[in-house]
């Protein structure tokens, strides 16, 4: 395993240690970037330092961990574990079992000591136990850590999710700006030619539009793995992936772990329920595609509201979506079936008011 880049960051209080990290981390290999302070300033505050490196590794969970310093480091871990992804846990003495075990058990990403109460040995020895322990990767621990991120707030938690398949950035950005201002998710269909005979437009051009919507990216492609770096960097809510992408699903899944975006998994009509089952620990949502994927304007494939019925009889607590063809005559059917939210995507462009069309599908599943 490759060592993780480390953001460090402190305020006036471990400006003397950090250095002496910084030392340490040349000499074990480590890259590394010095966050701040730059300085030793008593009247900085620790804030505007800290944010700087859970800001950095929030963003790069798949390669990176952070190390914060502070007074006790408690007000440290607080700031820092503010942002989406971080798990930070705060030393100052004690059993090294409970670094181990944050490593071990809670994948702990940030480490934040309390420079005014361990000496420069001690600290030496903490910092190099926390960076030599990976993570267990038992289904326990992970099953935990995906509760912890549920707390983070809902992702994409709208009942309705418009889908947009671009094939061009321009045109992309044309149907971003129709849905501008009228709800908070949107599902950005990603097509590789391979695995569906269509290409779109790519996570880079997504990441390069300003946009204010949280997006579910929808990976019909082959080698999901590949394009997760470019999810983070879009800034995803949600990732989905096909189960029929790739011959190892859990080797992808181990992979979408070390993400902050939510992680799900897509099956087409004709892939059965059981075949994710063993899964289902690892994800946070399903989403049942009832269309084959890859074109839009499909008619609605109304026995896979039977795998709606059995995945949420399999795993009652799992969030599950439902892809294609849904309209007003197969929303509510939807509904009752057990969907907590539904994919539409040309029903709704074709629609003279788009404004009006999500009123009108919103009121058949809240009567």
């Amino acid at each position: 395993m490759s060592k993780p880049k480390i953001f460090i960051a402190t305020d006036h209080r471990g400006f003397e240690l950090k250095e002496s990290i910084k030392l340490w981390l040349k000499e074990w290999g480590y890259d590394f970037e010095d966050l701040g302070a730059h300085k030793k300033d008593p009247d900085d505050d620790y804030p505007d330092f800290i944010s700087l490196a859970a800001q950095n590794v929030s963003q790069n969970l798949a390669d990176s961990v952070g190390v914060v310093l502070g007074h006790s480091g408690q007000g440290e871990a607080i700031a820092a574990n503010k942002y989406r992804g971080i798990r930070a846990v705060v030393f100052y003495g004690g059993p090294e079992d409970i670094l181990r075990l944050s490593r071990e058990h809670n994948d702990a990403n940030i480490l934040s000591l309390g420079a005014s109460f361990i000496d420069q040995k001690t600290a030496k020895a903490t910092l190099k136990l926390w960076l030599d322990t990976n993570f267990s990767d038992e289904a326990r621990h992970l099953r935990r850590i995906n509760k912890i991120k549920e707390l983070e707030g809902p992702a994409c938690g709208a009942k309705i999710v418009p889908a947009i398949l671009a094939k061009t950035k321009g045109e992309l950005k044309q149907k971003l700006s129709l849905l501008n201002g009228l709800l908070v998710c949107v599902q950005i269909d990603i097509m590789d030619g391979k695995f569906v005979p269509n290409t779109s437009a790519t996570l880079k051009d997504l990441a390069s539009l300003n946009f204010d919507f949280e997006y579910e990216a929808h990976l019909m492609v082959k080698n999901p793995e590949k394009y997760f770096e470019d999810c983070e960097k879009a800034e995803v809510t949600r990732a989905v992936f096909h189960h029929e992408a790739t011959d190892d699903p859990g080797a992808v899944l181990n992979v979408m772990s070390r993400y902050s975006f939510n992680k799900g998994m897509a099956i087409n009509p004709d892939t059965p329920v059981k075949a994710i089952e063993p899964f289902l620990e690892k994800v946070d949502s399903v989403l049942i595609m009832s269309v084959y994927p890859g074109f839009s304007g499909q008619d609605f494939v109304s026995e896979t509201l039977e795998k709606v019925k059995e995945l949420k009889s399999l795993a009652p607590h799992k969030k599950i979506g439902i892809d294609g063809g849904i309209n007003g005559s197969s929303i509510k059917k939807a509904q009752d079936a057990g969907v907590d939210y539904f994919v539409i995507g040309s029903g709704l462009f074709a629609s003279k008011n788009i404004r009006q069309a999500l009123i009108e599908l919103q009121k058949l599943i809240s009567g």
